[in-house]
């Protein structure tokens, strides 16, 4: 019995590990958002070009936007502090141009998240 249920357990400790990580990198995606919205403004036809930067605790939004507040990115988020990467929390998180975010982990399949 043992010999079935431990890879059982360990395949599904690891997707639900993969997923909250996933869902960290949502969540900051959608902060990196805000952020923009907040430094550029709503509706003023303007756009903001979001540097490929990659997020610590002393990341700053002119870091993130090329120009902006000198306020810490993590002053969006919950805690204030980067949520810790389930797989490896030895986590870094990186964002592209788009504002989108993932997180680079010890995995096979090098990164996850959304």
């Amino acid at each position: 019995l043992v010999a079935v249920a431990v890879p059982i357990f360990n395949a599904v400790t690891k997707n639900a590990k993969n997923r909250t990580c996933a869902a960290n990198a949502r969540i900051l995606s959608s902060q990196i958002n805000t952020i923009v919205m907040n430094e550029i403004g709503g509706g003023d036809g303007e756009s903001a070009a979001v540097s490929t930067v990659s997020l610590s605790e002393e990341t700053t939004i002119d870091e993130l936007l090329a120009g902006g507040s000198t306020d810490k990115v993590t002053s969006y988020l919950q805690g204030n502090v980067l949520p810790v990467c389930p797989v490896n929390s030895a986590n870094t998180y990186n964002v592209d141009e788009t504002g989108k975010v993932t997180c680079s982990g010890a995995q096979e399949d090098g990164k996850h998240g959304l």
